[in-house]
């Protein structure tokens, strides 16, 4: 998906990853650091513990907090852009006729590199692929269909909190209808569509594999798309 980016574009966004990641370890490790120093205060003394400098643990642990916070909050940003960018170059064209940049969208999108990375990234991964699959299916569907899916930032970072939980439930319901409709379209033999969220996701919770059936049917979906989306655009 790069080739729908320009070269200034790549380095800013590849700067504002880099530098989010920098500050949310630092963040991360920092904040942790702290904890287990204050656990331990009683049995170092006061003068042997490099991080009080007279502020207190709890100072400190405010201060890497609000490192990693700044960083995630950066890394979110970067990549919003960066899919917003993308939409942007590689849909608008296409709506007017004009053949597209060539580009290659992703099809090993994977469960257990998933649930692993974004236990590793507290979320940030999950936050990534669920992005990406917005702007691909975007990318593939947009010019037939005329429907754009938000971006999952949006749904995660805001719209979740606002509307106590329920947007998330719209927005995996349209899209899982939207890969559906556009699978049968590409008359790729694969059913998916809301019914698989609302089994699989939702009352599938209750005998706690649901949700991990859906998400490989989701990738697997995606997949599929994007295998011949690169084949036949």
């Amino acid at each position: 998906m790069n080739a729908y980016l320009s070269a200034e574009d790549k380095k800013n966004i590849n700067n504002g990853f880099l530098f989010g990641t920098v500050l949310a370890v630092i963040g991360a490790a920092g904040a942790l650091t702290s904890v287990l120093l204050s656990f331990s205060n009683g049995l170092l003394p006061p003068s042997s513990n490099p991080l009080r400098l007279g502020f207190g643990l709890s100072f400190w642990v405010k201060i890497f907090f609000a490192l990693f916070m700044i960083g995630y909050a950066l890394l979110c940003l970067s990549f919003y852009v960066k899919h917003s960018l993308i939409w942007e170059a590689a849909v608008a064209p296409a709506a007017s006729d004009t053949p597209s940049p060539l580009c290659r969208l992703k099809t090993n999108r994977g469960l257990l590199k998933y649930i692993l990375l974004s236990l590793v990234t507290l979320r940030i991964y999950s936050l990534v692929v669920l992005s990406g699959i917005s702007t691909d299916i975007n990318i593939i569907a947009s010019r037939y269909d005329k429907k754009k899916t938000m971006c999952y930032l949006m749904i995660d970072l805001i719209l979740s909190w606002l509307t106590l939980g329920i947007a998330p439930l719209v927005w995996y319901h349209r899209l899982c209808d939207r890969i559906g409709a556009e699978l049968a379209r590409r008359g790729i033999p694969y059913t998916f569509n809301s019914k698989t969220f609302w089994l699989w996701g939702i009352l599938g919770a209750l005998i706690l594999v649901g949700p991990f059936i859906f998400t490989h049917r989701l990738f697997k979906a995606m997949n599929l798309l994007c295998e011949n989306y690169n084949v036949n655009r």
